[in-house]
């Protein structure tokens, strides 16, 4: 095919003697780069996104551009998968949990993770009671030393938590959480932005003393870039199976037994384009419908597994799950973790309830 063509100019140029031609490496002759290794890059592109952005500028000659569009719940309801909630999926190695507080209640999901950051959700917990109070926080204590048992046998624990404090009751969220005094907990704030080379940045000390210094071992506080992370949920979202009956790195398996209502709260933004006032041209995430509390957890708990250095490591990090999870004891194969947790309180408010609750208003190791 190329041998028999020739390249024709399509627009006149100010200069007839240069001429540009804006292609795709998928023209290059044969000895410069094969549709094999083209085949081979793409492949090992997936589920990253900054390879996948290499990938189009680079050998498609194409501009990339986040899908921020939100894909239909509907289609998100009926690709549910036959797996139960509290059960952690056979080929995932690590969990983690995005906790977003909200003024009656704690809203806490629980991610577990595999290699090409395929995804599933192991169960969606509410805790009911007001975030200023002791109760709702040692329910979250629980939460965290809970074993959570895997569907080919023994058990796994959260390695990592993110905490949203960024709502009213900031103050109180911190005091509560430099009581539990769980270092798997990273209390986090959600900033505006498209940070992806770092999309969590810290940790800041926020505790300090009376004439301002900081604290040495206070609570410390991580800045989340939530655009970043909400556009790779998305784009893991979008992601087709076609005719494979594998699932493609990356896939988002949701369970049978999630509420719809959930599943419409994990796509309730979509990223548009705004001009400020001087005329330029910005993206900005817009909310569908008023409840999203589903995509912010989602978020903290893939800022989770950043922490815990699944994308600074690749494939070490997961090499290291997989070896840890096989030399556990057999009667247990549970993440362990230093963690102290704090003892629960006799009032503690009746345990966290499962998605029936949506409705009226919603380490690494070693």
């Amino acid at each position: 095919m190329l041998a028999a063509g020739e390249w024709r100019p399509t627009a006149a140029a100010e200069n007839p003697h240069t001429i540009g031609f804006h292609i795709s490496a998928l023209y290059s002759p044969v000895g410069w780069l094969s549709w094999g290794q083209i085949a081979r890059d793409w492949e090992a592109a997936q589920g990253k996104a900054e390879d996948l952005k290499t990938f189009r500028n680079t050998v498609l000659g194409e501009t990339w551009q986040d899908r921020g569009e939100a894909p239909d719940w509907e289609r998100l309801v009926e690709r549910r998968e036959d797996f139960r909630l509290g059960v952690v999926a056979q080929d995932a190695l690590v969990l983690t949990a995005g906790v977003d507080v909200q003024d009656d209640r704690l809203e806490c999901d629980i991610w577990a993770w595999a290699e090409g950051y395929s995804s599933w959700l192991v169960d969606h917990i509410v805790i009911v009671g007001s975030p200023r109070e002791r109760a709702p926080w040692d329910a979250l204590a629980e939460l965290l030393a809970r074993d959570w048992p895997r569907a080919n046998g023994g058990a796994i624990r959260i390695s990592k938590a993110c905490v949203d404090t960024g709502g009213r009751d900031t103050a109180a969220v911190y005091s509560h959480l430099r009581r539990l005094r769980d270092p798997r907990i990273a209390p986090t704030k959600g900033v505006d932005g498209w940070n992806r080379a770092q999309p969590v940045q810290g940790p800041t000390p926020v505790d300090a003393l009376v004439d301002g210094r900081k604290l040495r071992r206070g609570l410390k506080l991580w800045t989340v870039s939530v655009s970043t992370w909400k556009v790779d949920l998305y784009r893991r979202l979008w992601l087709g199976r076609g005719e494979a009956a594998e699932f493609p790195l990356g896939w988002v398996h949701l369970p049978q037994g999630i509420e719809v209502e959930w599943v419409k709260q994990l796509v309730a933004e979509q990223l548009h384009q705004v001009k400020d006032r001087r005329g330029f041209v910005r993206q900005e995430w817009a909310k569908l419908r008023d409840r999203n509390e589903a995509l912010d957890c989602a978020v903290l708990a893939r800022a989770a597994l950043w922490l815990l250095g699944a994308d600074r490591y690749g494939e070490r990090f997961w090499q290291r799950l997989r070896e840890d999870i096989a030399n556990a004891p057999v009667e247990r194969q549970a993440v362990q973790t230093a963690a102290p947790v704090a003892a629960p309180n006799p009032e503690t408010p009746p345990m966290m309830r499962r998605p029936g609750w949506l409705a009226p208003r919603g380490g690494w190791l070693r």
